[in-house]
């Protein structure tokens, strides 16, 4: 469970004293006698006012009236004036609550039992909640002057704990709301006594529906589940010695976890390499700076790879020096994960699995906060998300036996429902008291509801939280051991470690254990093309995949897939004589979705015709010559290897469609010999789409890459109005820095925008434009929306004339101001882009400082050592009196129009195999024709081309009988060539042999003879 860290040396700074002295202003400065006196007198009116001020709440659960009075005076002075943006506390008497006030336009910021919490305009938010029935009351006036955090009593704790951790503003149920929380404070940071998460101006997410397949469980209606056998075969793996041994192994990587530690690293390198171990492409996590980072492990999904399942604990521990084990807080949560993912990884699924081990939790929830930030901002579709926290102790003895303590809110009742199936439907061997606890703020799972997605925390005990008992002795101490969590406390863990894994792994949903390694792979040349492959059986009832690679296995080339068999062995038939190969096997089930990882790699090389394609990289540029006549160049690099060694040309292929599959029908260019081509048929306002693929014209094999890049023709520069929507319309034109993204969903006018979701700690970075030239007065305009902590974290707008080697501040009508410059940019105090305000409005400079002069403009957002916000948002761009492209006219393609054949028609029979007429008609722009005659349908010449001159047919002689033959005729000029029909090779068969005797073939060549 977490603590909220210190802001080293300035969080003091603006820490109110106490309600007693609110005379006083935050700066410490005494307020004004003429405000004073002002405000004793409002106090004296409020005084008599009967408890109806607070707009019919009831009362009954507040331990804070004197309190409101307080800001509800203050809320008075300052009403004459522009409202800021305030805190309020509304009334949550259903689960309906916090959805109808999403839909009414209010910024809910955190859900609870029987309140929500809410930014915006005190008026307007008063009068929207009243429109519901509901109550409102101001907390704060002026909330982006401060900062707040949620703080929860352990079991024997009382409010007096929180001195010198913030100001008290409210009371209500399990959790405290502090203004301006000490997070320096080492007594708050590893207390004992309370937790506290950071409180965040910013909105909420509207909750997602939970999984069709069981939106019954939302409403508390479980339906018997049918065990799956593969889930139940993992859970027969997970024994109390298993958990022991992950749970061990962890609190033995290193001494202490405290998350800015070198020992919280050691842990995560610890992590990342068991995950590795799995096989599971681990990655680290970046997010706060001096942080260990988070580890996340994934198992890909095989069916819908969109949806993902989370399992998550935090790494980090407690106390912050000497000795921490952290046992149960939280080494037990983080070997959930980690053991799952070794018992899972042998599995495919239809849905993906991620495995997370956060850090900076004992901080304020960094790690998740910044993953699951950063989720939502990417649209990530996060089904379900499994937090476990202190999940090792055997508990207080009651109930006996220990029960599992599960939390949920409202939105992710589902789950609650679902664990209480599973403990009943699965051989786990442990209850679950799963229960609504909307105030459990303290855990990872937390960010995760305040993005809108399904999650629960499980702990052996909940603290005393929501009512329900129990608070683990040893917890935030150097005493939090293996042993000290009881006899008892392995097979607990093991226990709760089997609800998680029979819950995670129902969802979802395994296809097949991976099967195993092919092992004794063989290659042997077997004559002319042909490469014999063997290999051991990996098991009963698998097929195998080859694989082969040219260039062996040291330098391999392409991939190519040779063939399946249910065999132990496999010819290659199609093996280019001359080539080295690398050959793999992979085993696969008979579902076809679990393939093994691939088998060591053999070598072999054998005789015969050389037929391999070159190694070609693709296509690397199109470039826009932005001239008056549109003209779009391809650019390309020589192949990275020609395995045949023969000359090399190319095939252009294009298409006003991405990802458009490269086939005769669209290739635009055959057999050019230079590393570029100009393409002169293009017209302005389209998009073109282009693929290259490198020919062997001793064999005439073409390589099969798919890299595709496109190109816009545009005219010359010219002074008008430079736009970027984010790719709304045209391609994104800001080159983002992390973590600033291109996001999908969230934009102004359309969906796309330019955005950094959560961010972590002390980042400088901009989403940056390329060089542009200015011309005369010329205006800058953007819609943006921010949530960053207020006055410490800032938003600027900035331009460079030397190319991004210094930056000048932009005038833009900033929205918010900041006293402070120890953010990670160095910005000077001033006015910025900070605090929040959740709708887009529209923000505007001059530029007439740099007109005339080459400029690229950055967005850069700068925050300092902790605390962040959701984000900033930049979208609909614009900057009048600049150079922009201008249109261009076609000139028509340089090279011969399209012409098609005519005869003979494509699938002739009983062509005649002498004096065959091959005729088309006319080109245009065309200097004369080539005609190409082969036995072989695969869109290319395998003969030669023969040059016919300027006529519109030919006569060929000498072909086979009874062959199939496929020609194509191409124009050309001094620019290139066309081939007819659009590329599409037309087919013929010759007549048939008169006689069967096979005398006329060849096959027979004598006969005899019987007279009667």
């Amino acid at each position: 469970m977490d603590r909220e860290p210190g802001r080293t040396g300035r969080r003091g700074a603006r820490q109110s004293s106490s309600l007693a002295s609110r005379s006083r202003r935050s700066d410490g400065r005494h307020r004004p006698a003429s405000l004073q006196s002002a405000t004793l007198k409002l106090a004296e009116r409020a005084a008599r006012r009967p408890v109806c001020c607070w707009r019919g709440l009831d009362m009954s659960r507040f331990a804070s009236r004197a309190v409101l009075c307080s800001i509800l005076v203050l809320t008075a002075v300052a009403a004459g004036a522009a409202e800021p943006q305030a805190l309020l506390r509304i009334d949550r008497p259903d689960d309906a609550t916090r959805e109808l006030l999403h839909h009414a336009g209010v910024a809910v910021i955190a859900e609870l039992e029987h309140a929500v919490l809410a930014v915006g305009t005190a008026s307007e938010i008063e009068a929207k909640a009243g429109n519901l029935g509901l109550g409102a009351i101001v907390l704060d006036a002026s909330a982006e002057a401060s900062s707040f955090a949620l703080a929860g009593l352990r079991e024997g704790a009382v409010v007096a704990d929180l001195a010198g951790c913030g100001e008290v503003l409210w009371q209500e149920d399990s959790w405290i709301l502090l203004r301006n929380p000490g997070f320096e404070q080492p007594a708050c940071l590893g207390s004992t006594r309370f937790m506290m998460t950071p409180l965040r101006l910013e909105p909420v997410r509207a909750a997602q529906a939970p999984p069709k397949a069981y939106s019954s469980f939302a409403e508390g209606q479980g339906e018997l589940l049918d065990p799956d056998p593969l889930v139940v075969d993992m859970l027969t793996e997970l024994d109390t010695a298993f958990a022991l041994a992950h749970w061990q192994g962890l609190v033995n990587a290193a001494s202490t976890r405290y998350s800015t530690s070198t020992g919280c690293q050691t842990a995560a390198t610890y992590v990342y390499n068991l995950f590795d171990s799995y096989g599971l492409n681990p990655e680290y996590q970046y997010h706060t700076g001096g942080h260990a980072p988070n580890v996340i492990g994934t198992i890909p999904g095989r069916v819908t790879p969109e949806q993902v399942y989370i399992l998550i604990g935090h790494l980090d521990d407690m106390p912050s020096s000497g000795s921490a084990p952290g046992a149960d807080d939280n080494a037990s949560g983080t070997v959930m994960v980690t053991a799952l993912a070794e018992l899972m990884s042998v599995y495919d699924f239809a849905s993906t699995v991620k495995f997370i081990a956060v850090t900076g939790e004992e901080f304020g929830l960094y790690g998740s906060e910044y993953y699951a930030g950063s989720a939502a901002a990417a649209g990530e579709d996060i089904q379900a998300v499994f937090n476990a926290d202190m999940i090792g102790w055997q508990g207080n003895g009651s109930p006996n036996p220990e029960n599992l303590d599960v939390n949920y809110n409202t939105a992710s009742a589902w789950m609650g429902t679902l664990l209480n199936q599973v403990a009943a439907d699965y051989p786990v061997g442990l209850a679950v008291n799963a229960f609504v606890c909307n105030d459990m703020a303290y855990s990872d799972h937390w960010p995760f509801w305040q993005q809108g997605y399904s999650a629960v925390c499980a702990i052996t005990d909940n603290e005393g939280f929501c009512g329900q008992s129990g608070s683990y002795p040893y917890y935030h101490t150097s005493n939090d051991t293996i042993a000290n969590c009881g006899g008892g406390g392995p097979a607990f863990l093991a226990a709760s470690m089997r609800l998680f894994l029979a819950a995670a792994g129902h969802l979802a949903d395994p296809l097949c254990a991976r099967t195993a390694v092919p092992t004794g792979v063989t290659a042997q040349p077997a004559g002319n093309n042909h490469i014999d492959l063997a290999w051991a059986s990996a098991g009963a009832g698998l097929s195998y995949e080859v694989h082969r690679t040219p260039g062996g296995c040291v330098d391999p080339g392409p991939d190519t897939l040779v063939g399946e068999t249910t065999n132990l062995y496999l010819t290659d038939a199609t093996a280019s004589g001359g080539v080295l190969y690398g050959y793999t096997v992979r085993s696969k089930d008979p579902s076809g979705y679990c393939l093994s990882e691939p088998s060591t790699c053999v070598e072999a090389q054998t005789t015969g015709s050389c037929t391999e394609p070159p190694y070609f990289a693709g296509v690397e540029a199109v470039i826009n010559a932005a001239d008056a006549t549109c003209l779009l160049t391809v650019d390309w690099s020589l192949p990275i290897d020609v395995y045949c060694g023969g000359a090399v040309a190319y095939n252009v292929y294009r298409s006003l469609t991405p990802g458009f599959v490269p086939g005769p029908s669209n290739r635009v260019a055959s057999l050019v010999a230079a590393t570029s081509w100009d393409d002169f048929d293009v017209f302005y306002g389209e998009r073109y789409y282009y693929v290259v693929r490198a020919v062997d014209l001793g064999n005439g094999a073409e390589d099969h890459n798919t890299v595709e890049l496109s190109g816009a023709p545009t005219g010359p520069p010219d002074i008008g109005t430079w736009i970027d929507d984010a790719g709304d319309t045209d391609p994104a034109q800001l080159t983002p820095t992390s973590p600033w993204t291109v996001a999908t969903t969230g934009g102004h006018n359309g969906p796309k925008v330019y955005a950094t979701g959560s961010y972590p700690d002390n980042v400088c970075a901009g989403v940056t434009s390329a060089m542009m030239h200015l011309g005369t007065g010329p205006q800058l305009s953007f819609w943006s929306k921010y949530s960053l902590e207020t006055g410490w974290d800032k938003g600027e707008v900035q331009v460079s004339t030397n190319g991004g080697t210094t930056w000048a501040r932009v005038p833009v009508n900033y929205p918010a101001s900041s006293g402070y410059d120890n953010d990670a940019c160095g910005l000077p105090t001033g006015t910025y882009f900070t605090g929040t305000n959740n709708n887009y409005a529209q923000y505007s400079a001059s530029l007439a400082t740099w007109a005339n002069q080459d400029i690229r403009i950055r967005w850069v957002l700068s925050s300092d050592t902790s605390v962040g916000g959701s984000g900033w948002w930049v979208d609909d761009i614009a900057i009048t009196n600049v150079e922009v492209p201008s249109s261009c006219e076609s000139g028509g393609s340089p090279y011969p129009g399209p012409f098609g054949k005519a005869a003979p028609g494509s699938g002739a029979t009983g062509v005649p195999t002498d004096g065959l007429t091959l005729s088309w008609n006319a080109s245009t722009n065309v200097s004369g024709y080539e005609v190409c005659v082969d036995t072989v349908d695969n869109g290319l010449c395998d003969t030669t081309w023969e040059s016919i001159g300027d006529v519109m047919s030919t006569v060929v002689s000498g072909l086979d009988e009874l062959t199939s033959y496929s020609w194509q005729v191409r124009a050309v000029n001094g620019n290139g060539s066309t081939e007819a029909d659009g590329g599409v090779w037309w087919w013929f068969i010759t007549t048939p042999y008169l006689f069967g005797d096979g005398f006329e073939s060849g096959d027979t060549a004598a006969w005899s003879v019987t007279l009667p």
